[in-house]
């Protein structure tokens, strides 16, 4: 009897894995915030940095918001830690969810018993992207979208008209999606507002 549930938990389990790996592996890439919100700074303790080096560790595309390249932002996923800190631990959990805020994989809690601040989130990182490596993952490649400065390289004027109206209304459409993102607490207002400037002036064509 007890081998035969050792035997359904491992079944079980291994089913579970092939299943995320699927969801995730519909995914291009993963973007990384440059602040946590349960931090006070970006970066706080190398904390985002150590998140994409993982990430990319582990096989996934990972880019900050800043570093994105003209993409469908639903082709990839949004990246967040949790932290839960007690007297005696530190618990953390890396969080991927899609381009409407839909939770879409939840890794396993990383505690760590150090006292010191720096040293505890570091070692409970760490230690939440074991699971992780039993995914075996390898996205696949991203899909870049031409950008507006590409299409207006075309030089027949009979082609860059139609192209102008639709590349304002793609800024447009971008524009609309950035405030959702911004709204939903996915990217901060400084990402939305780095991003919303070319996009603007594509619109008032300047």
């Amino acid at each position: 009897m007890k081998h035969l549930f050792l035997t359904l938990v491992i079944i079980v389990t291994c089913s579970n894995l092939s299943l995320a790996q699927k969801r995730l592996s519909d995914y291009s890439f993963v973007v990384v915030p440059d602040k946590f919100e349960f931090l006070s700074k970006a970066n706080q303790y190398q904390l985002n940095d150590m998140t994409k080096y993982y990430l990319a560790k582990n096989g996934f595309n990972t880019y900050y918001f800043s570093e994105l390249p003209s993409v469908d932002n639903c082709d990839g996923l949004w990246a967040d830690v949790e932290s839960t800190s007690g007297f005696t631990r530190t618990k953390m959990m890396v969080v991927l969810k899609d381009c409407k805020g839909n939770e879409v994989y939840r890794g396993e809690t990383g505690a760590s018993k150090q006292k010191d601040y720096k040293k505890s989130y570091q070692d409970a990182l760490r230690k939440a992207f074991l699971s992780f490596e039993e995914l075996h993952l390898q996205q696949k490649d991203v899909v870049v979208r031409p950008r507006a400065s590409d299409m207006f390289s075309q030089e027949a004027s009979g082609v860059i008209a139609p192209l102008e109206s639709k590349s304002k209304e793609d800024a447009k459409n971008k524009l609309i999606e950035l405030k959702e993102y911004l709204d939903l607490g996915i990217i901060t207002q400084d990402e939305f507002d780095e991003k919303a400037r070319p996009l603007k002036k594509i619109l008032i064509g300047n």
